[in-house]
């Protein structure tokens, strides 16, 4: 059986300040108060009945103010699911408690008071899913003056006024919670690690890898991935289903609409004070403005002319904007313009611009002109990941020709082969400086089994692959699909761990690390046990709505 609190303290004295405090404490608070101080009776509402415990809203909220969730919002709370994961802890730590008496246990509230004034601390359960950030175990709970000698009337003050629970409400929750973790103990004491978990844990730890790759994303495809009316219209035809789907999903983003402008621009960049420059750049705008108020296509002349690399490719094209979107000479002069008005040239943010104003729309857009929208943005993400993968299957192809990770660098960026023992010139400009997510040769540096060595995207598929290869077939198969993008990649470095580093020391320390671990998985698998016999024998009822209505009054 367990010892008690007390012996093993064997703290005389504390024990009897303990106990005259908590007569003094009954004296003081054995009225109706007792139950609690709480609010609108929440002390007596019932949040959880767990077999024979009951878990109340008023030491629901005890719990949030120990864990410093009382000064956060509701939707913070409820963004992270923190009540949810309060409410939890209790559950499980009334479980544990109740299967630790059942074994035998046994500790008195004194004895759980006495281990707080001793220890300065308390136990605090939280769900074992809870956040990494979130305070729990043993937690400081400061009963004592500057002197270091405990302060009676500071843990009163605690309890009464900062956790609004009586002293008896209080001890038994700690008593419970400290069963609870000796009941933890007791499954942690109960994993077994063998030596070849030691080992391959060993291995995980100490293997490492290199990669070159390159990733090819779809976005920076969209550019190229312009549609006719007729190929947009084919698709949508063959994805009737998706586009439906996408319209039922985004039907408030085409009703009940402001005024919007679907526009495009030209524009006709310079830096800085040089009234020169500025002077030539307002003489490329006016020659754009002149030939476009005179008839030319706006979007030919956006695609060859314009400065504005994220909409040149599209003709200029802004799609739908409603007012104070864009900056103010953009409203000022576009929603001035008729449909069809092209603009004078407008001097804005970074150097001078020429818009189009091609339509207006507001209020309910008709839903086949809503799901045609829809249907050319899926059809322009459908066609940018075609091109992304055609062009990852390129660069693999190179590869396998025999070429270099540089090599292959170089014919992405558009620049010529260098020559054996050449360097790059000194003057040379890489263009993909001036795009979005462009594909570049990287190299992930050395990397562990647990690492994610490309940040972004969730590269666990691509630790697994690297070390499944070795040095003597180190090029992919195939591109690798992590995220939206193509990953093409090669081996460039694999060590293994090796026996001579495998110490006593190391292994000690592995083993230590791996049962904690595994521990931990066990209380989880236990909790889930538990918690799934209650449920089976009618024994676990939750009221939520009884935590949410105490919360709403609060």
């Amino acid at each position: 059986m367990l010892e008690t609190i007390a012996e093993k303290l064997g703290k005389y004295v504390v024990g009897f300040v303990v106990l005259l405090l908590a007569f003094v404490f009954a004296l003081q608070f054995g009225g109706p108060q007792a139950q609690g101080c709480t609010t609108g009776g929440s002390g007596k509402v019932l949040a959880a009945d767990v077999y024979d415990s009951k878990i109340t809203v008023g030491e629901f909220r005890s719990y949030q103010t120990l864990l410093g969730l009382d000064r956060q919002s509701a939707d913070v709370r409820r963004a992270n699911r923190l009540d949810e994961v309060v409410l939890n802890g209790l559950i499980d730590r009334a479980l544990l408690a109740r299967e630790a008496k059942e074994l035998g246990f046994r500790i008195s509230n004194e004895d759980a008071l006495r281990r707080i004034i001793e220890k300065n601390t308390l136990y605090v359960t939280v769900s074992t899913d809870a956040p990494p950030s979130l305070p729990q175990g043993e937690l400081g709970f400061d009963v004592k003056d500057d002197k270091g000698n405990f302060d009676e009337k500071l843990l009163k003050n605690r309890i009464q006024y900062q956790l609004r629970r009586s002293v008896n409400e209080f001890a038994k929750a700690q008593a419970d919670e400290i069963l609870a973790e000796h009941m933890r103990d007791v499954i942690r004491a109960s994993v077994r690690v063998s030596p070849e978990e030691i080992w391959a844990e060993f291995a995980d730890e100490t293997d490492r890898a290199n990669v070159d790759y390159v990733r090819f994303s779809p976005s920076h495809y969209l550019d190229k991935a312009e549609l006719s009316d007729a190929e947009i219209g084919a698709w949508q035809a063959a994805h009737a289903e998706e586009v439906d789907k996408q319209y039922e999903a985004q039907k408030q983003r085409y009703t009940g609409l402001a005024k919007q402008v679907k526009a495009r621009q030209i524009f006709f960049a310079f830096e800085g004070e040089d009234e020169a420059v500025k002077a030539a750049a307002k003489k490329k705008a006016d020659a754009a403005r002149a030939k476009a108020a005179a008839g030319a296509d706006f979007a030919s002349l956006a695609k060859n002319v314009s400065d504005d690399k994220d909409t040149k490719a599209r003709g200029g094209d802004l799609g739908f904007t409603p007012k104070d979107r864009r900056p103010a000479p953009f409203d000022e002069t576009v929603f001035a313009l008729g449909e069809g008005q092209v603009s004078e040239v407008v001097e804005g943010p970074g150097g001078f611009y020429v818009f189009k104003a091609e339509r207006f729309r507001e209020g309910d857009v008709p839903v086949e002109e809503a799901k045609h929208e829809i249907a050319e943005r899926l059809a322009r993400d459908a066609k940018a990941d075609a091109l992304a993968k055609a062009a990852a299957d390129k660069a693999l192809a190179f590869l396998r020709a025999g070429n270099t990770f540089a090599s292959l660098d170089r014919d992405l960026a558009g620049l010529r082969p260098l020559k054996d023992g050449e360097e790059a010139p000194a003057d040379e400009v890489d263009p993909r400086d001036e795009l979005t997510n462009a594909p570049r040769s990287e190299e992930t540096g050395s990397f562990g089994r647990t690492d994610s060595p490309i940040s972004g995207v969730n590269a666990a598929p691509l630790v697994e692959a690297a070390f499944s290869m070795d040095e003597a077939a180190p090029l992919a198969g195939e591109p690798l699909k992590l995220g939206q993008d193509y990953v093409v990649y090669r081996l460039k470095e694999r060590t293994l761990a090796k026996e001579e580093d495998f110490t006593d020391e190391a292994k000690a320390r592995v083993a230590d690390t791996l049962r904690r671990r595994k521990g931990e998985e066990a209380v989880k698998l236990h909790l889930f046990a538990l918690r799934a016999a209650a449920n089976k024998a009618g024994k676990l009822r939750i009221d939520v709505s009884a935590v949410l209505e105490a919360e709403s009054n609060s």
